[in-house]
């Protein structure tokens, strides 16, 4: 398994930042799902600036990982672990990352094209014409996942052959790209025909729940449109429910040190930040939003009791954490029949992402949603999600 995030130190919405820098780690799927949600056995094995790899390699990054690849697909390695070695063999690839590092590694149109998701063959971008209630091509947005048509490995690598074809005869190829959702890249490693039988374009990807969720993702945004309706609606602002905050509340010993960011996390310049950003998204990482959400709860419980105008936005907030809850128990494996569990993700996604559509309109349901199903799905398929 290979998983590829890219970094920003220091500031984040600097217009040329040249600290920012590509992250590659590799872990083994034996090593099975307990170990898999411990960062510690993720070893990592590459670290290229992005300036770099955007301006001086050759191809970029998708060329970057290609070459990586080619190093270690099909070789044995000698993995030392507790002073004992052992020689594994890297059959086929997983890579594991998020929407946008996948666009870049892999040469995709990403979540801006006409056809926006690889693993779907019906799925076309927001507000698509050709997307009615009974149709077989869907909005991105569709939460209906017995509708989706879901890709094959084989149909992406016969429309990567097609679109070479195309140019080897001379032909333009920009309009077959944009329709088809795909680059024609000689750099990327779907192109390379020595690293096929390693790498599969579709049952072999896999998307980062966390990012999905939690960077500027699903959860994200949730939490930022209850916050904006808290300020607007209940007329409450950070200050206005800083006691809940402050409270001596008690946790589980595993999240006492997450939990000790909570008082940092809700301050007046926290939600001055947030009200400054143009997509008015909390500027929180994955651990602040796990560990505010269950007192944000408690207070949107509270607020619905005596503001009959929240009771609505407190629900879809309800019923977000709800999912939270859920996503975190398939994490780390609290669950006992793996088909239940995937059926109860599903549920409360649909009724979160239907709610939320209610209340505040599809322009606020993001790609991100949409990945979160194709989430759901895998975690059937392979009983874990990391």
């Amino acid at each position: 398994m290979v998983y590829y995030d890219e970094l920003t130190p220091g500031d984040a919405f600097a217009p040329d930042n040249k600290r920012k820098f590509w992250t590659i780690y590799v872990a083994f799927e034996e090593f099975g799902p307990h170990m898999l949600a411990q960062e510690e056995v993720w070893l990592p094995i590459a670290i290229l600036r992005t300036n770099l790899a955007t301006n001086t390699i050759v191809g970029g990054m998708p060329n970057a990982t290609r070459l990586l690849l080619g190093s270690i697909c099909g070789r044995a390695i000698m993995l030392k672990v507790v002073n004992e070695g052992e020689l594994v063999s890297v059959g086929e690839i997983i890579n594991l990352a998020d929407l946008d590092a996948h666009k870049c590694v892999s040469g995709w149109k990403g979540a801006s094209g006409l056809r926006p998701c690889t693993k779907c063959r019906n799925c076309m971008r927001k507000g698509h014409k050709s997307c009615t209630a009974t149709s077989w091509q869907i909005d991105i947005t569709c939460k209906n996942f017995a509708r989706f048509d879901l890709a094959t490995d084989e149909d992406i690598y016969e429309t990567l052959d097609m679109l070479q074809l195309a140019y080897d005869n001379g032909q333009q190829v920009d309009v077959l790209e944009k329709a088809h959702g795909l680059n024609r890249d000689p750099y990327s490693m779907y192109m390379d025909m020595a690293l096929r039988p390693y790498l599969k374009p579709v049952s072999g990807i896999k998307y980062d729940p966390m990012h999905t969720m939690y960077q500027n993702g699903v959860f994200s945004y949730g939490i930022s449109l209850f916050l904006h309706a808290l300020r607007k609606v209940g007329k409450r602002r950070f200050s206005d429910i800083d006691a809940y905050f402050a409270a001596d509340w008690e946790c589980p010993e595993f999240a006492k040190f997450q939990f000790a960011s909570v008082r940092e996390m809700w301050t007046t310049k926290r939600e001055a930040a947030m009200n400054r950003k143009k997509d008015k998204l909390i500027k929180a990482n994955a651990s602040e939003q796990l560990a505010v959400y269950p007192i944000l709860r408690r207070v949107a419980a509270d607020i619905a009791e005596v503001n009959e105008a929240m009771v609505l936005h407190c629900e879809c907030f309800a019923s977000l954490c709800d999912l939270a809850d859920a996503l975190q128990d398939a994490k780390f494996q609290r669950f006992k029949d793996r088909k239940q569990m995937h059926d109860k993700l599903m549920f409360l996604a649909v009724r979160y992402l239907t709610l939320s559509s209610r209340l505040y309109g599809e322009s606020h349901t993001k790609p991100k949603a949409h990945i979160l199903f194709h989430i759901i799905k895998d975690f059937l398929k392979d009983g874990y999600m990391l």
